[in-house]
């Protein structure tokens, strides 16, 4: 198994996030959390988690697919694989297992509009989980596997966790949400990589091992 040390870091870590939303979400009212976040907002916060948030997009999947190019071929066609799981997955937990769970706008009945950060438009349907948490902590954890460095592994259990509370904080989804989503983004990527990493006719093949770059120069 390669790059067993970022495995195992990511993992832990991820665990202790895990472990510490999941208590919140257990021993906290429905939507304290999102009533609380929208009462101690700040203007800094607002510009920060608004652009955070993007970082959960599904187009970051292209992005790091073109990053991935540049370092192993090998790293881009398993992220294309684990692109398409997050994609059926997430609609398939959304639309059929749990169906349309309202989002905090809708939840809420009577909102004021102050409570919304200007410029973001709020969903109100499909909530669980959160699908970008799941891109968000499926694309990091890969990240974390493909660059193999400690800093490396620990910003992005960072950026992750702080993709998922932007969620919380712009009004999109309730703490289980975001704490669901987390849980399934890890299990996609670490299913599809171990076992694409298992496959040693994949995983050593000798073209898949170039890069752009090694092809350009």
């Amino acid at each position: 198994m390669h790059h067993t040390d970022a495995w195992r870091q990511f993992i832990r870590l991820f665990f202790l996030v895990f472990l510490a939303g999941l208590a919140v979400a257990l021993f906290t009212e429905k939507g304290a959390v999102v009533l609380w976040m929208t009462e101690h907002r700040t203007p800094v916060a607002n510009t920060a988690f608004r652009v955070i948030t993007f970082l959960g997009d599904g187009i970051m999947v292209a992005l790091v697919c073109l990053l991935a190019l540049l370092i192993r071929y090998k790293y881009t066609l398993t992220l294309i694989l684990i692109g398409l799981g997050q994609l059926l997955i997430s609609a398939f937990l959304k639309r059929t297992v749990f169906g349309n769970h309202p989002r905090p706008l809708a939840y809420f009945q009577e909102i004021d509009p102050l409570w919304l950060v200007e410029g973001v438009q709020v969903h109100t349907n499909y909530a669980f989980p959160s699908g970008h948490t799941i891109t968000a902590f499926s694309l990091c954890f890969f990240c974390a596997l493909m660059f193999d460095r400690r800093w490396i592994t620990f910003s992005m259990v960072v950026l992750a966790t702080l993709i998922g509370i932007s969620r919380v904080y712009l009004f999109q989804h309730f703490i289980e949400d975001v704490v669901a989503g987390s849980m399934a983004g890890v299990i996609i990527t670490g299913g599809i990589y171990y076992a694409m990493a298992g496959w040693a006719l994949f995983w050593e093949n000798q073209k898949l091992q170039r890069s752009v770059v090694g092809e350009w120069f």
